[in-house]
């Protein structure tokens, strides 16, 4: 099915150790959008999702991690060891304001 007609699902990716050819032909009839075989280096990893977002039409989340903090930039969510924590306006204009001049 086109990735125009899958607006809304979910990418399917394999990361695997198989690298047989009938192992990946099969990932492919299976649905897959992408398939890579480890080991691979994380930033290739990264590549090869964005690049799936791309031509599916759909963004990465962005989700700030530090230590046993995280926080979802796009659903406004902060967890701390993954109970939520409720953030004020201003709060979350901060974690905002950092991750603009960490980008820089």
């Amino acid at each position: 099915m086109p990735a125009k007609e899958r607006a809304g699902e979910i990418a399917g990716y394999f990361l695997t150790a198989r690298d047989e050819e009938e192992d990946i032909v099969e990932a492919f009839d299976a649905g897959a959008d992408d398939y890579l075989v480890k080991p691979v280096a994380f930033a290739v990893l990264l590549k090869h999702i964005e690049a799936v977002l791309r031509r599916t039409g759909g963004e990465p989340n962005q989700v700030f991690y530090y230590q046993d903090f995280s926080l979802d930039y796009d659903r406004k969510e902060a967890r701390i060891q993954g109970q939520p924590v409720a953030l004020t306006p201003k709060e979350y204009g901060f974690w905002k304001y950092l991750r603009k001049i960490r980008k820089k």
